[in-house]
């Protein structure tokens, strides 16, 4: 008679002490690439639908985020303007 053991001999989940963290990290893994699938999809639904912000509102949240100075912010601003 064939006994499981003879397939999978000791198991990803029950190889000794490192068997059980194995199986730990894999279902985490799995988990977190759900997760970040589901969370991809749901959390941007400008992106999803091809819209797009307008470059001066990139421009004034770069500016509010304090990634530009004002100097760089009106020149762009102009820029975008002509």
């Amino acid at each position: 008679m064939w006994s499981s053991n003879c397939w999978w001999g000791n198991g990803l989940f029950h190889g000794g002490l490192f068997g059980p963290v194995v199986g730990f990290i894999i279902w985490g893994l799995v988990l977190f690439g759900i997760v970040l699938v589901l969370s991809r999809l749901f959390n941007h639904p400008a992106r999803a639908t091809g819209v797009q912000d307008a470059p001066l509102d990139i421009l004034k949240r770069r500016y509010a985020a304090g990634d530009i100075d004002s100097l760089e912010f009106e020149k762009r601003k102009r820029d975008l303007s002509s």
